[in-house]
């Protein structure tokens, strides 16, 4: 290490940090950045499950989250300039959709994570302006930040049997449904693939049902008898 200003125990503790920071498994010689993980008409997956770490997975999670909505900050100012006459700006990335599955590992209901500010503060509370979308998904409502419902636009719930699940559904339920959650849950039966969906934006309550899974699913119960 060339730095001159720094002590020995303190160059010694870092490369030790880093030493540690390689079985995370997160690292690469080559990257092709946000702007190349985030394209327009394209998904990209990023799995973080292997990282045993809850720390780390949430860092890195807090540190994608970060840097995309500063750039999309970026790109909604060129935009504005663009509409406005300047043609000699890049237009930078596109609007984007996060989905985030568990997401009561990042946005616990008691406590916070390393990535709790980000995905609360600047993509739940302040997305809308720069063209950010949240989708969060968790098999228990009860388990994620109460944030998280007060502040989302379109609840889609699958059938609930926790009555804690439930109550806490019905905490944030809007004038506007005629019946509690319970009793709506109560409605979907027990068929695969019914959800009932609570929308702000059109003031509506509906039960839908989803189309049969097509895709292999890693996540089937076992079964006994084959």
């Amino acid at each position: 290490m060339e730095d001159e200003s720094s002590e020995v125990t303190a160059k010694g503790a870092v490369e030790n940090h880093f030493r540690a920071a390689v079985a995370w498994g997160i690292f690469a010689e080559k990257s092709e950045g946000i702007e190349g993980m985030v394209k327009g008409g394209s998904t990209s997956v990023i799995d973080v499950s292997t990282i045993r770490n809850e720390a780390v997975r949430s860092a890195l999670v807090s540190s994608i989250a970060r840097s995309i909505y500063h750039l999309r900050l970026e790109a909604r100012r060129s935009y504005e300039r663009i509409m406005m006459g300047d043609k000699d700006i890049e237009k930078g990335i596109p609007m984007v959709w996060l989905f985030i599955d568990e997401a009561q590992q990042f946005l616990p209901s008691g406590g916070s994570t390393l990535a709790s500010d980000v995905l609360l503060n600047e993509w739940l509370k302040q997305g809308r302006q720069p063209g950010l979308s949240l989708v969060l998904a968790t098999q228990r409502p009860s388990s994620i930040h109460p944030d998280v419902l007060s502040q989302s636009d379109i609840v889609i719930c699958h059938r609930l049997t926790s009555q804690d699940d439930i109550s806490v559904l019905e905490s944030v339920r809007p004038t506007y449904m005629k019946e509690n959650f319970g009793d709506s849950i109560m409605k979907m039966g027990s068929e695969k693939g019914v959800a009932f969906v609570v929308d702000d934006n059109t003031e509506a309550a509906h039960i839908i049902r989803m189309r049969p899974r097509l895709s292999w699913h890693g996540g089937d119960d076992p079964a006994i008898i084959s």
